[in-house]
């Protein structure tokens, strides 16, 4: 069992952005994400940054469905509106 941790989840969440943006290691940040999203499920950012990495590793629907997810989180999400 994870045990909650407030940082905790922002940093799978770095981590996984770090991975896209250094070496376009899309698997591991997808799975980062995911653990940041078993932590902290209402936050949209973190739903619209696994819909970016799904869009780079070509699995469009995923995408769609995580970045869907974030606008519902958060309408003013500008990382889910322009990835969409």
């Amino acid at each position: 069992m994870i045990k909650f941790h407030q940082w905790r989840n922002l940093g799978y969440h770095d981590r996984a952005n770090a991975l896209l943006l250094t070496g376009n290691i899309v698997a591991a940040a997808l799975a980062d994400y995911g653990q940041a999203i078993l932590l902290d499920p209402g936050r949209a950012q973190y739903y619209a940054s696994r819909g970016e990495a799904w869009r780079r590793a070509g699995k469009f629907a995923a995408a769609i469905s995580d970045l869907n997810r974030a606008i519902e989180l958060d309408r003013r999400s500008a990382i889910a509106h322009y990835t969409l």
